[in-house]
């Protein structure tokens, strides 16, 4: 740069260029559900980020439920080329039984923002979803134990029957 009095300066400087979007994938381990969002069992969303500028501060994970919730850290795979396909993945394990909600975006170093998460063909309950690996208990009473040989009664018998279950299904 020169000035009108002929003063100048030299300055060599870089610049990045970024206009490409983070990509997230998710897939999760367990995609048998009852009921189309209930879980027997543990289930573990896997979070790809695609990515050259990757930040993991501008990632926002929604998970209202943390209680069972097991996250891992961030994981690099260098990309190739531009290393515009530079992947991070991180897993979210949910452990205990609870009902999820989970939803993740996500922007780069130079502010582009994803259009959404991509979830893996065969992904169901993505967003909600509940984990139950709590067996039912049945507790049956009877109002007349005054058996005669064991197996006969004289008076009617009344059975009462409690069934403990949080997710009880009357079917």
């Amino acid at each position: 740069a020169d000035d009108n009095s002929l003063n100048s300066s030299i300055q060599n400087t870089s610049i990045k260029i970024d206009i490409t979007a983070p990509n997230v994938d998710v897939s999760y381990s367990n995609n048998s559900a009852d009921s189309g969002t209930f879980f027997k069992a543990d289930r573990v969303a896997t979070i790809v980020v695609t990515e050259r500028n990757f930040d993991e501060n501008a990632v926002e994970i929604d998970l209202p439920n943390t209680n069972g919730v097991v996250v891992s850290e961030w994981r690099k795979t260098i990309g190739t080329g531009n290393l515009d396909n530079t992947k991070w993945t991180k897993t979210v394990a949910f452990t205990s039984d609870g009902n999820y909600k989970f939803g993740i975006s996500c922007a780069d170093l130079a502010g582009n923002k994803c259009d959404g998460e991509e979830y893996a063909n065969g992904t169901v309950a993505a967003n909600e979803f509940t984990i139950d690996k709590t067996l039912p208990t049945i507790n049956v009473t009877y109002d007349n134990n005054d058996a005669k040989n064991s197996n006969y009664y004289k008076e009617n018998r009344t059975a009462t029957i409690v069934i403990t279950e949080q997710n009880f299904n009357a079917e």
